[in-house]
């Protein structure tokens, strides 16, 4: 399995420590070289160590910066998505097209609701932070405390955490 991120997501799991379970649930795992200059905005130098130390010792953990032009100018047209969401959209119809991923082996993990409604009107396959956060507390690697916390922090309402669960467990067969 194979994903491509957004930028809500790789903040969120730097702020955990926990960039290094997302091996757990995929292959390989793609930041997008705008994703990582969002990332790398706030507390560049620290960030900046962490992740090429982290693309250094873990060869899953991948950057991309190959996508069809065309794909990013259609993207850009909707200013409700930012150009992190846009690239991170383009980059799995490239990964998966270069790739000949089939369908079901590749997901893109966006949280923005307008990025999520393009990235569903393109036939993209999607999973959020909280799904991959249930995911792995179901799996062991997270309290459910931290979830609590990701819930207060992004402001997500506990129906969100409720369908992230449901989905989780029923895509571990619990």
């Amino acid at each position: 399995m194979i994903t491509v991120i957004d930028t809500s997501v790789l903040i969120t799991f730097y702020h955990l420590n926990s960039i290094k379970y997302l091996n757990q649930i995929f292959n390989e795992v793609y930041v997008p070289i705008t994703v990582e200059a969002q990332f790398l905005k706030v507390d560049s130098d620290n960030r900046l160590n962490f992740l090429l130390n982290f693309y250094e010792e873990n060869k899953w953990f991948k950057k991309c910066q190959t996508y069809q032009s065309d794909i990013m100018a259609i993207l850009a047209t909707d200013r409700k998505i930012d150009e992190g969401e846009r690239e991170a959209i383009a980059q799995y119809k490239q990964i998966q097209q270069d790739l000949k991923v089939e369908e079901g082996n590749i997901t893109c993990t966006l949280d923005e609701k307008d990025a999520r409604g393009v990235a569903t009107n393109m036939n993209i396959r999607l999973n959020g932070t909280l799904y991959l956060l249930a995911r792995l507390h179901l799996m062991g690697y997270f309290d459910y405390a931290d979830i609590e916390k990701i819930r207060i922090d992004r402001r997500f309402s506990r129906k969100l955490i409720d369908a992230a669960m449901v989905k989780a467990r029923q895509d571990l067969g619990l």
